[in-house]
């Protein structure tokens, strides 16, 4: 896991013209994905999002009964995989979580950034049971919300 964050860390510090930061991105997903948490339990999809997509990782509750949902965005300058662990502890304690990028961030770069930040509605045709509601973000900066 080390590893994985450490380039992250490298990619976060160059500039956004920079021909290394794709790759240190790409690695930093690799490792992430194919060395320190595979076989971990959690879905990764895309929710389409105007004319294209944005990447989702839902982590389900490690207990019989979900205590509900809990849904997490970072902001405009983390990546959903940071927020991993927050996840997995969540779901320990009996939540469903579901971390998304929005338009401009991670993996979802090809998007134009936006300030409206709340999840895109077309989440709810992928998971029936995550209830959407706009709601003032403050610019995207750690917008957290438990939903019941």
């Amino acid at each position: 896991m080390n590893a994985a964050f450490y380039y992250r860390a490298a990619e976060f510090f160059k500039l956004p013209s920079d021909p290394d930061k794709e790759s240190l991105y790409d690695r930093f997903v690799d490792i992430f994905y194919q060395k320190a948490f595979v076989g971990e339990t959690f879905e990764r999809f895309l929710v389409p999002y105007e004319h294209t997509h944005l990447p989702v990782i839902r982590v389900p509750s490690t207990k019989p009964a979900c205590s509900g949902t809990i849904v997490i965005h970072g902001g405009f300058d983390s990546y959903i995989e940071e927020f991993y662990s927050l996840a997995v502890y969540f779901s320990k304690h009996g939540y469903e979580v579901i971390l998304f990028e929005g338009p401009g961030q991670g993996a979802a770069l090809s998007c134009p950034a936006k300030n409206e930040c709340e999840l895109p509605g077309e989440v709810g045709d992928k998971q029936p049971d995550v209830y959407h509601k706009n709601a003032d973000t403050d610019g995207c900066n750690g917008y957290i919300a438990s939903v019941q």
